[in-house]
């Protein structure tokens, strides 16, 4: 699935859907195959679904059915950039439909902007809003598995997208503002002037109306962290560039930490960070990065081996702490900060790469909250 949102989120770059039919027929029914529907079945994915044949004939743009007579999504399309100014009156639009034939999830999309209702929660409808999707703005990791948790086919007919989106809707306002605004916010950390992500996600919660002190913030993204073990995928935003490191200006304000002698760095968190020509927000993704480009560049395992302390082995390998490396035919063992660091070193400096990583210890250590860097260039 994530090769089909790539190639979509590059059409909508390139303005490439020009009307609602364009969104409807090679967005929407897209997404939708590859979430396990069958959508040359009209059984199953109905289009321009009469809700109240009795009454006035109205229609939905799009109605999805685990069996024939029980809808369990109803969809409103508009083309591109055509959804915020309509908003209130689509919403009452799906509202009217919901009243004869209830579905379980009512969306409004306009390809690029997915707004996800539990239809079947009591209140204003508008208030039923527990999930929005932005295909430009949210992290593809994001992306996909918001799409395969609430609208994937398995986990409709399970009723595991049930349970979550009743858990989801039960939060208060202010836990499902910073949920929201968490994705947009580690992609923000990636770019200049590279603030902190607690930093930012303070920042765009008060934009909508919220106050949240960064101590707050670091709580919810450390709970978010400990809830779910896929947040490395959330968390993963490794880029494959040629581009040169943009080290931040106040790096010279943060602890410099010395690659000879890198200290305790037991209770470090990765916040963002570059080896060669590959990006990373944690340890892992840096280690990998390092270990793709020295295969790439022509070493052999047992060259790395011998130059590393890190424990890789040929195939994937998914017990005792190891995890394939993706790109390779290698995986590799777990290892602390600490073991991470002297390992990303001596991999900079074999290969005359320049390293960059910024650091966060956390409430543990006796650097609590503090902010260190680690910046080695390449040598001669």
């Amino acid at each position: 699935m994530k090769d089909a949102l790539l190639d979509i989120r590059a059409k909508l770059d390139e303005k490439a859907y020009k009307n609602e039919e364009h969104v409807r027929l090679n967005l929407v029914l897209r997404i939708l195959g590859e979430l396990g529907w069958c959508i040359w079945n009209p059984k199953e994915v109905n289009a321009e679904f009469v809700v109240a044949p009795g009454e006035d004939k109205t229609k939905v743009d799009l109605a999805i059915f685990l069996t024939s007579y029980t809808p369990v999504v109803f969809m409103e399309i508009k083309a591109v950039g055509q959804l915020s100014s309509k908003l209130a009156e689509i919403e009452k639009q799906l509202r009217d439909y919901n009243r004869n034939l209830t579905a379980l999830f009512s969306i409004i999309t306009d390809g690029q902007e997915w707004r996800f209702y539990f239809s079947q929660a009591g209140g204003e409808f508008s208030h039923k809003c527990f999930k929005v999707v932005h295909l430009l703005r949210d992290e593809i990791e994001d992306i996909e598995k918001n799409f395969r948790s609430f609208l994937s086919k398995a986990e409709i007919a399970s009723g595991n997208a049930h349970r979550e989106a009743e858990g989801y809707l039960q939060l208060s306002q202010k836990q499902r503002v910073i949920e929201d605004c968490l994705p947009l916010a580690r992609r923000l950390i990636q770019e200049p002037p590279y603030p902190s992500l607690p930093e930012v996600l303070v920042r765009l919660v008060k934009e909508r109306g919220f106050t949240l002190s960064t101590e707050e913030a670091l709580t919810h993204i450390q709970g978010a962290i400990e809830k779910n073990d896929s947040s490395a995928a959330a968390e993963k935003t490794v880029r494959q560039t040629s581009q040169p490191i943009h080290v931040p200006e106040r790096s010279g304000q943060l602890r410099q930490i010395n690659p000879d002698d890198p200290g305790d760095l037991r209770f470090t968190r990765a916040l963002e960070g570059q080896l060669g020509e590959s990006r990373g927000t944690t340890w892992r993704e840096l280690l990998e990065a390092g270990i793709r480009q020295t295969l790439k560049q022509g070493s052999s395992l047992a060259d790395m081996r011998a130059e590393l302390t890190l424990n890789i082995v040929e195939g994937d390998k998914t017990d005792s702490g190891f995890s394939p490396v993706s790109g390779t035919s290698v995986s590799l063992q777990g290892v602390d900060a600490g073991k991470a660091v002297r390992n990303l070193v001596a991999m900079a400096r074999r290969n005359r790469w320049e390293l960059y990583v910024r650091v966060r210890w956390g409430t543990d250590s006796k650097f609590a909250g503090q902010e260190g860097v680690l910046h080695i260039l390449p040598s001669a």
